[in-house]
């Protein structure tokens, strides 16, 4: 009896246990985005932008080209996109989403901009004096070819710096008074010559300006000499105006002036126009 009961127990812990087991492979789970304690998988982004392709060269009027930085701008978005190119390199590609741009390169110390404008085309020779930045327009999937950097004849002034350069923080000025053995004061082109790159900036000024400002100059050793517009002709700082420019001032020598980061230096005063012919460099502004 014993025996029939613990048989019969036995068959009865059977029946339950399958009965659970069954339960188990037909019960429904919740899918995973309706549990509420699982993260979707994210979709895949798609691409922002279907681009196009620009390619193009950087000229400099040198031995060597240095390390620059391109700059490509879109004109309608006012969006930049900066390209570091080592000195080595002197070709570029990149992709650019489809608008309107216009491009140009600053050496890495913002000294000096490069820029693609019409001067490139008509052979940046002296008779090309369109220094106008070409607009050129991107579109998806297609290439524009040949955009040179080649035109490096405009003052760092006239080319906005990039977002975030300041140029009052890298850059000093050099101003002073103008004078001229006249009546009048002509219109004057004011030369800052650096000693150490060679490279001149300059300032124009209108008839009868009595003082003159040269911005946007590296730091470093400097000779100042004023021009009159269109002309050889000039007057420099030299140290016959630190003698008065009297009859036995006869050193026309220029003077070194020195330029600081961030500050301006004043009192340069270019109006030796007494120094002997060929004292002076030609105008190279002209």
């Amino acid at each position: 009896m014993k025996r029939l009961i613990v048989i019969l127990g036995l068959l009865l812990m059977v029946g339950v246990a399958c009965s659970f087991n069954l339960g188990e492979v037909n019960e429904v789970r919740p899918s995973p985005q309706n549990t509420g304690n699982q993260p979707i998988p994210p979709t895949p982004p798609k691409d922002l932008y279907q681009t196009g392709t620009v390619n193009g060269k950087i000229c400099y009027p040198g031995e060597n080209v240095p390390d620059v930085i391109l700059y490509l701008e879109n004109k309608e978005k006012q969006e930049i996109t900066s390209i570091p190119i080592p000195g080595e390199q002197i070709v570029f590609t990149g992709g650019l989403p489809p608008g309107k741009y216009v491009a140009y390169a600053w050496l890495r110390d913002y000294s000096a901009v490069g820029v693609y404008s019409e001067a490139v085309p008509c052979g940046l020779s002296e008779d090309c004096t369109d220094h106008s930045l070409i607009e050129f327009e991107v579109f998806t999937g297609e290439e524009v070819n040949d955009i040179q950097i080649c035109d490096w004849n405009l003052s760092p002034s006239e080319i906005p710096y990039p977002p975030g350069i300041k140029y009052e923080q890298i850059h000093g000025s050099i101003a002073g008074n103008l004078g001229y053995p006249s009546e009048f004061i002509p219109a004057m082109t004011v030369v800052a010559t650096n000693l150490d790159t060679n490279r001149y900036y300059y300032s124009n000024t209108n008839l009868n300006d009595p003082v003159y400002q040269i911005e946007h100059l590296p730091p470093g050793s400097y000779h100042v000499i004023a021009y009159v517009q269109g002309d050889d002709y000039g007057g420099g700082y030299t140290q016959s105006v630190l003698c008065g420019l009297s009859v036995e001032c006869s050193d026309h020598s220029l003077i070194e002036v020195q330029v600081t980061a961030g500050q301006v230096t004043d009192g340069i005063h270019p109006v030796d126009f007494y120094a002997p012919e060929g004292t002076f460099p030609p105008n190279p502004v002209k």
